[in-house]
């Protein structure tokens, strides 16, 4: 695969404007070639603790009202056989709103979906529509060196009657043209990339060839940073799984 160059959209990088974006990551696993997926499935055989690792750093939370978001293309919502994301808010980035709003109409399952046209636009509505705790917590959730002390919290929201949770991290979940896209907005900021040591059959493929060295637009941070960032459950150096070799690496924009 060719490595790709992502040019930032100005519009939404513009140092003209007085809006302040928060920091959102992206969270993905790929084959050594960068494979993401096959046929709509994952190319590799199901590895559990991988699987485990995903949603323990989607749901970790500062506290029981504070929520995660996931921000998701069409196509990855759809292959969701839940189209839910349990304990995480969901928004839905399509072109065609009301073919998702129509599949939603009838769920009245508990939980947080959401959709939206953009990227941009889904930060926004998720920053109208869900308050962060405070100022002090939201600087420290989101900045580089997570929360104050402590590992988080991975435990349900606590539901009130009426109320909304507060707004937690925002992650950005896939599909691969999906992830292009995000890669070329500044304020997208860090990547959380497994790496399958594998290169099994893919038809869609991340946008960037990254090996555990980063590049000249990705730095690679530190272990400690990412225990730091992420926890004590983040998976440190080379995991073994079914006969797979794989390693999580949290990379940060130049």
């Amino acid at each position: 695969m060719v490595p790709e160059t992502i040019t930032p959209l100005s519009d939404w990088n513009s140092s003209k404007t007085t809006r302040r974006w928060p920091s959102v990551t992206i969270i993905i696993a790929a084959t050594q070639t960068m494979g993401m997926s096959f046929e709509r499935h994952l190319p590799w055989p199901k590895l559990k603790r991988e699987h485990n690792y995903f949603e323990s750093t989607t749901k970790r939370v500062a506290s029981n009202r504070t929520m995660n978001a996931v921000i998701m293309g069409y196509n990855t919502w759809d292959k969701e056989p839940t189209k839910r994301y349990p304990d995480r808010i969901g928004v839905v980035v399509t072109r065609e709103p009301e073919k998702v709003r129509a599949r939603l109409r009838d769920d009245h399952r508990k939980g947080f979906v959401h959709i939206a046209t953009s990227i941009p636009g889904a930060v926004e509505l998720l920053e109208k529509t869900y308050p962060y705790p405070n100022e002090q917590e939201k600087e420290l959730w989101h900045g580089s060196l997570g929360p104050a002390s402590g590992n988080g919290n991975q435990g349900a929201y606590e539901y009130g009657k009426n109320d909304l949770p507060c707004l937690g991290r925002i992650f950005i979940i896939g599909g691969a043209g999906f992830c292009r896209d995000a890669l070329k907005i500044s304020w997208v900021d860090r990547l959380l990339l497994t790496r399958v040591m594998a290169d099994f059959k893919s038809d869609t493929f991340f946008p960037l060839l990254l090996d555990g060295r980063g590049n000249e637009q990705w730095r690679r941070q530190s272990d400690n940073a990412f225990l730091k960032w992420g926890g004590a459950d983040i998976p440190i150096g080379v995991q073994w799984e079914n006969g797979i070799e794989w390693e999580a690496y949290m990379f940060e924009r130049v």
